[in-house]
């Protein structure tokens, strides 16, 4: 495969290395997230030699330098030819009922919903109402994507808008036309997986049962689930914006009385696999024993039971086993 056009040469090194990186020893998706994000890194280091300033500044603008290189034409093919790729080793079918044009403006408190293919979601700095994302919180959700979790915007949706570049309703959807209210750096993670994807030539290179795992995960990386719930005008859509990310991040965390309830739920289920006995009792699946129970002669209050096979697990656990 050609080269595809650069705007600085200290690309081309970064991206030689990323191709001679040991893809074909890889045995995780974990060990992919490494080479994908180092590849990023060496990126994102590059810098002018006589100003000392970073050539790129965040995602949306080494995407859009090297995108504005290409010329969109070659970029649709891009992620067409991606998408024919992780389809082929997924086995499996794009979704159906994917937005093909601009919604019609909801009803005032309440939200549309879509499935939007990559291409059509705007990548530029000016398609976000908050601004780019920075580049560190786009590489933790690359290492989310690729995850067992893997990237859920079926259950976190992307917020939308049509109206930054005067779509209207009925019309055909145009490349890289949708903004972005919530959700910037989910979508510039997926153009920076789609793009390296290709560029790093994994589907040559990585085991191939890797690779079909890796194009699951990519599934919902191409397909993004979207709402349209646009404000009356932009200051209110500015204000949305920054709230609603303002009250994910103020949710509240865990305590540590229910990290401890949790924690005892998962490793009586763990123990509860190798080593059951008389006087156990189940909560939903968990099995816990009772107060009245008694190990080697010591009562054991509402603990697990003590079997032979606690080497197995490490230190912290062991030690969390001691306090319950």
């Amino acid at each position: 495969m050609a080269d595809l056009p650069r705007c600085h040469p200290d690309y081309a090194s970064a991206l030689a290395k990323a191709r001679d990186y040991k893809w074909t020893t890889l045995t995780s998706l974990q060990e992919v997230t490494r080479g994908i994000q180092q590849f990023y890194i060496d990126v994102f280091k590059i810098q002018d030699p006589l100003s000392t300033e970073k050539t790129y500044t965040d995602p949306c603008h080494f995407i859009a330098t090297t995108f504005d290189v290409m010329g969109t034409t070659p970029v649709i093919n891009l992620l067409n030819a991606v998408e024919g790729d992780v389809l082929r080793a997924a086995v499996q079918t794009a979704p159906t009922n994917l937005m093909k044009r601009v919604p019609p403006r909801p009803v005032p408190k309440t939200t549309s919903k879509h499935i939007a293919q990559l291409l059509h979601m705007g990548f530029r700095e000016e398609a976000m109402i908050r601004g780019a994302p920075g580049t560190s919180d786009v590489l933790d959700v690359i290492a989310t994507s690729l995850s067992a979790i893997g990237l859920q915007t079926y259950k976190y949706n992307l917020e939308v808008l049509f109206e930054h570049s005067g779509g209207i309703a009925g019309e055909l959807l145009q490349p890289f036309s949708v903004g972005i209210s919530v959700g910037g750096a989910t979508l510039m993670s997926c153009y920076l997986l789609a793009f390296a994807v290709h560029e790093l030539e994994l589907s040559s290179k990585v085991l191939p049962d890797l690779w079909s795992e890796l194009c699951k995960k990519m599934m919902n990386v191409l397909w993004l689930h979207c709402d349209y719930d646009p404000s009356a005008d932009v200051t209110e859509q500015v204000y949305k914006s920054i709230s609603v990310k303002c009250q994910a991040a103020a949710r509240s965390r865990p305590n540590i009385i229910q990290l401890d309830y949790a924690f005892k739920r998962t490793t009586a289920a763990a123990m509860s696999v190798t080593s059951c006995r008389h006087g156990c009792r189940t909560v939903g699946r968990f099995k816990i024993f009772g107060s009245s129970h008694r190990s080697h002669g010591r009562p054991v209050n509402n603990s697990i039971w003590h079997c032979g096979t606690l080497g197995r697990f490490g230190a912290k656990t062991l030690n969390l086993c001691k306090t319950l």
